[in-house]
C-alpha cells in the first residue's frame, strides 16, 4: 500500500486537501489461487474543503474516485465509481449540532479503508444539550439504504437508528447515565428482511481518590418479523473495580454476566466471566509487573446445539527498562478450553512472549 496525503491552508479559514493512496496484492504470495481469492489491485484519489469561519460554524465536503480490479490477471477493465460526503456542525458551549450525507458508489472500493461500505447512501445527525453543568444530553439519528443502481435482482435494504442518553454527575463524585437505542432493518420486499432492535441500559460510577467502581445494566430484545431467525431478549450485567494501593500497586476486578433467552424455542444462553488484572513497579522506572487472569463459563439449554464449557486465560509478563530507549520483556501465558459435553474438544496452550521495545 502507498498512500499520500497533504492539506493546505488559505486565507478566509479555508483548508483544501488532497489524497492519493493505491494497494495491490503480490501475485506470486498466492501459491495456489482459489476461485474466491484472486489478487486485487485499488486506486483510490480525490481531495475536498473545510470552511470555519469562526469557532461555531465548520461546513466540509470531500470526494473520492476509485478503480478496483478484482483479479490482476484479468484483462478486464477495473470498475470504476465515486464517493461523496459533505457534513456542517454548529457548536456552543451548552448546545451542538450537526449533521452529514454521504453516498458511495455501487462499484466504489478503498482497500486502504475496508471499514467503508459501497453501494451506500446515508444520512446522520446529533443533537447535545447541556442545560446546566451536571447533566448532558445526547441523541443521534441515522439512516442508510443500499443497492443505489436499484438491480431488480438484488434486495434493497434500508436501516433506521435513533438514539438517546443522559449523563448526571453529582458532587459526590457519582456519575449516572441513562440510554435508549432503536434499529430498524427492513427490505424491499419486507418478506426478504424485516426486523428491529430494541434497547436500553443504565449505569452508575463511582469515583474516589484510589479507585473507582462501576456497575451497569444492559437489555436488547431482537425481533424478526419475518420469521426466518429467532428473537432474542438479553440482559448483560456488568461489574468492575479497580484500586491503587500506593505508589507501586494498582489492580482491577470485574464480572459481566450474559444471559440471552431465544423467545422462539425457550432455550437459554449463560455466560459469565470473572476478570482480574494488576500492574506492580517493583523496581521504580526499572522493573514492573504485570499479569491478567479471566475464567469464562457458558452454558446452553437449546436442545439441538446445547452447550456446556469453561474457557481460562492467564498472562504475566516482566518489564525490564535497560535504558532510557529500551524496553526489554518476557512472560507466558495460558489459555485453556474445557468442554464438558464433549471432553475431547479442550485444549491447552502454553506459550512464552518475548518482546524488545525501542523509542527514539
Amino acid at each position: 500500500m502507498y498512500g499520500t496525503q497533504s492539506s493546505f491552508h488559505l486565507p478566509g479559514n479555508l483548508m483544501l486537501r488532497g489524497n492519493y493512496v493505491q494497494v495491490d496484492d503480490r501475485e506470486g504470495s498466492l501459491s495456489t489461487p482459489g476461485p474466491n481469492v484472486k489478487p486485487a489491485g485499488d486506486l483510490a484519489a480525490g481531495g475536498g474543503i473545510a470552511w470555519t469561519p469562526n469557532e461555531a460554524f465548520k461546513v466540509e465536503g470531500d470526494w473520492q474516485h476509485s478503480a478496483f480490479e478484482a483479479d490482476k490477471t484479468s484483462t478486464a477493465a477495473a470498475a470504476t465509481d465515486s464517493a461523496w460526503r459533505t457534513a456542517a456542525a454548529f457548536t456552543q458551549s451548552r448546545w451542538s449540532v450537526t449533521g452529514s450525507v454521504s453516498r458511495n458508489g455501487s462499484n466504489f472500493v478503498n482497500l486502504a479503508a475496508p471499514g467503508v461500505a459501497k453501494d451506500r447512501l446515508s444520512y446522520d445527525g446529533g443533537l447535545m444539550l447541556r442545560p446546566w453543568d451536571w447533566i448532558t444530553l445526547n441523541n443521534s439519528y441515522s439512516e442508510f439504504r443500499d443497492n443505489l443502481a436499484d438491480d431488480p435482482a438484488k434486495t434493497t435494504s434500508h436501516q433506521r437508528s435513533v438514539g438517546s442518553d443522559a449523563a448526571i454527575s453529582f458532587p459526590t463524585r457519582t456519575r449516572l447515565t441513562m440510554g435508549y437505542t432503536l434499529n430498524r432493518s427492513y427490505g424491499d420486499p419486507r418478506s426478504t428482511q424485516d426486523n428491529k432492535t430494541e434497547g436500553m441500559s443504565t449505569g452508575l460510577h463511582q469515583d474516589w481518590d484510589d479507585g473507582g467502581v462501576d456497575l451497569s445494566y444492559q437489555r436488547s430484545q431482537f425481533t424478526d418479523r419475518t420469521s426466518a431467525a429467532n428473537s432474542l431478549m438479553t440482559h448483560t450485567l456488568n461489574a468492575s473495580g479497580n484500586w491503587k494501593f500506593g505508589p507501586r500497586l494498582s489492580a482491577t476486578l470485574g464480572e459481566s454476566l450474559n444471559i440471552t433467552k431465544n423467545q422462539k424455542d425457550g432455550s437459554r444462553l449463560r455466560s459469565n466471566t470473572l476478570s482480574g488484572s494488576f500492574n506492580a513497579a517493583l523496581y521504580p522506572e526499572r522493573l514492573s509487573l504485570r499479569g491478567s487472569a479471566s475464567v469464562t463459563e457458558s452454558k446452553d439449554n437449546n436442545a439441538a446445539a446445547p452447550a456446556d464449557r469453561q474457557d481460562t486465560s492467564l498472562n504475566l509478563e516482566a518489564t525490564w527498562k535497560a535504558a532510557k530507549s529500551l524496553d526489554l520483556t518476557a512472560g507466558g501465558f495460558l489459555t485453556a478450553a474445557k468442554d464438558r459435553l464433549n471432553p475431547a474438544n479442550g485444549s491447552t496452550i502454553r506459550g512464552v512472549t518475548v518482546r524488545a521495545a525501542y523509542s527514539f
